[in-house]
């Protein structure tokens, strides 16, 4: 029976993604927190992503609380007698929903993600 070298074959798997996020990372400060311990700063392309990720599930969040207002408002109004008046009504909030989510992807700002990351999270 043949071994297999693991450290070997983690390597191979491991490498390009380390390659790949070092190439996103420009530069991370880490700075002294009273309160944490620490701060992680990481400034480039990493940062931009997490921080539009985070904007769009708080913005996503905002958006379903109003939309299920919205729907409770027109239940209460009579205005969604039917299955299909519902049914129109869910497929325009989801198509709303996308819309946004498309705008935030395309969201380019420069960015930094900091504050609650853990440097031995990133291994850095």
């Amino acid at each position: 029976m043949a071994t297999v070298d693991m450290s070997k074959v983690d390597a191979e798997y491991r490498d390009p993604f380390y390659a790949l996020i070092q190439g996103m990372i420009q530069k991370v400060v880490i700075a002294p927190n009273p309160v944490r311990g620490v701060d992680l700063m990481i400034h480039g392309p990493l940062a931009t992503i997490l921080a539009t990720l985070e904007a769009w599930q708080r913005e996503e969040d905002r958006l379903t609380e109003t939309y299920k207002q919205e729907y409770l408002e027109r239940c209460a109004a009579g205005d969604l007698k039917t299955d299909a008046e519902e049914a129109a009504f869910i497929e325009r909030v989801n198509a709303e929903l996308e819309s946004k989510r498309r705008s935030f992807e395309r969201l380019q700002v420069s960015v930094v993600a900091g504050a609650g990351f853990e440097p031995a999270t990133f291994r850095l």
